[in-house]
């Protein structure tokens, strides 16, 4: 559901370390997924940052995070809390689950509390992994939601 802001970002917003902050996500795109480990349904959320100031004078609107909510009576409360940030309906039982259509997620918005951090990649040996063009240390930038803030009731 984005207008496709992705393409206006400044590549210079890939490499800003995020501030830990409230920023505002909307998801831009949903996938329904099985867990690697015991095939459980989720849903994998591509979620843009939006209205956010400039960080080191670099907007960092459209910026992407991924976030994913997996679909079981077990994981239920942690489902719906993710849920109900987004304004969605709380899941009761299996039954839910089996109707939830991930594509009630496009387009809505949450807050959450993000971050990010710079590591710097190594070898198996522990030593700097060196950009072979300018050789100076490869490093990432991991985008990470902390916390989605709850919505107050009726809203």
């Amino acid at each position: 559901m984005s207008d496709d802001s992705t393409s206006k970002i400044d590549p210079a917003a890939y490499s800003i370390v995020l501030p830990k902050k409230v920023y505002k996500l909307r998801v831009k795109e949903v996938k329904r997924q099985k867990t690697k480990e015991h095939g459980h349904p989720m849903d994998v959320l591509s979620l843009e940052i939006m209205g956010a100031p400039k960080v080191n004078g670099v907007d960092i609107n459209g910026l992407d995070m991924k976030h994913w909510v997996t679909l079981t009576e077990k994981s239920l409360p942690f489902a719906n809390a993710t849920r109900q940030a987004f304004g969605l309906d709380k899941l009761e039982n299996q039954e839910d689950i089996e109707n939830a259509n991930p594509n009630d997620w496009l387009g809505t918005e949450a807050f959450a509390v993000c971050f990010s951090e710079k590591t710097e990649q190594k070898d198996d040996d522990g030593q700097p992994l060196l950009d072979p063009y300018t050789q100076k240390p490869l490093v990432n930038y991991r985008r990470q939601i902390d916390e989605f803030i709850s919505r107050p009731e009726g809203s």
